[in-house]
């Protein structure tokens, strides 16, 4: 019996295993004069603009391990190496090579990266998440197997894979390739282009011109000044119109569904064809059917945006709205 709970103990221990944290806290020379590049994978990066002209990086090191020593032996042999040459700064985390396997090894390391906020960052990473917060410049992230998520920040590129991706209050350029993950956009402004499959689209008080494409999910925007263009396969398209400084609209559906709710008293013109698709309107616009397709037409009030619509095997729903509901589009 004693011998059975001396193996039990045993197991327990190996089955929640020792754990050994380290911090590693190094400085980015002339960060703000170059561009600084962050090579990581099997854990997050989080990086936020700052006042200073210096840059620091800190690396928070989490390893478990059978017993204590293997898991401290194994998180001394992390590091972060920092290189400066010509007009970059690489920061890589490095790991032990040749290790024996062991079931019982894990390990993460997560960077906490401040910047100056006129520094600009190139973020590659792998099995985690990456936040960016208040950079100016520019921001490029590649991402596999976490979110993104960029804050306050200008002129981005985002390429990501196997999770969501979310812009908040981002101007200037962005660019967001995206894979089976949805995509937020929150009060952008300016050239905006996602690409996006098998997730949503969300896109709520963007401003500028915005085109979306998707692919096997829906998108649902709310867009103010400028010109937005979204098309989508095999998925709902739904747009709420209420802003007359929108200069365009144009929605694009195969194998999907378009939903137009277009504010009360909004002056507006609007043109479509659906093929092999159905058009409904609660709005005075002229709907012609035949035998392969379906037309809608027609001008409310004197200016405003002009609304094109195309589907093909897509229902069209128009509708009035009778105002914004919140900060957010609707589900």
């Amino acid at each position: 019996m004693r011998r059975l709970l001396v193996l039990m103990s045993v197991a327990a221990a190996l089955a929640s295993g020792a754990r050994h944290e380290r911090v590693i806290r190094k400085d980015l020379p002339d960060a703000q004069a170059r561009k600084v590049v962050v090579v990581h994978r099997y854990g997050g990066i989080t990086a936020a603009g700052s006042d200073e002209p210096g840059g620091s990086i800190v690396a928070r090191v989490l390893v478990t391990a059978a017993t204590a020593k293997a898991a401290r032996d194994f998180a001394e042999q992390i590091d972060v190496s920092i290189e400066a040459g010509g007009d970059s700064t690489v920061a890589a985390t490095v790991y032990p090579s040749g290790a024996v396997p062991d079931r019982s090894l894990s390990y993460e390391v997560n960077l906490d990266l401040v910047l100056p906020a006129r520094a600009e960052l190139d973020a590659r990473n792998s099995f985690g998440d990456v936040h960016i917060e208040g950079l100016s410049r520019g921001s490029y992230v590649s991402n596999r197997y976490g979110f993104v998520e960029v804050e306050r920040c200008r002129n981005v590129e985002i390429e990501n894979r196997y999770g969501d991706v979310r812009l908040l209050d981002v101007e200037g350029p962005a660019q967001v390739d995206n894979e089976f993950g949805s995509v937020v956009l929150r009060r952008t402004r300016g050239r905006v282009n996602v690409e996006n499959r098998y997730g949503r689209v969300d896109a709520d008080g963007s401003n500028g011109d915005v085109h979306i494409a998707n692919r096997f999910g829906s998108v649902l925007a709310r867009h103010g000044q400028g010109r937005l263009a979204i098309a989508n396969r095999y998925g709902r398209v739904a747009a709420w119109v209420d802003d007359p400084q929108l200069n365009a609209l144009n929605l694009a559906s195969e194998l999907g569904r378009i939903e137009l709710n277009v504010l009360t008293g909004l002056p507006v013109s609007v043109g479509g064809t659906a093929r092999s698709g159905e058009i409904r309107t609660a709005l005075p616009l002229r709907v012609v059917a035949d035998s392969a397709r379906q037309t809608v037409a027609g001008r409310i009030g004197r200016g405003g945006p002009a609304i094109l619509l195309d589907g093909l095997m897509s229902d069209f729903l128009i509708v009035p709205e009778s105002g914004p509901a919140g900060d957010s589009v609707q589900p």
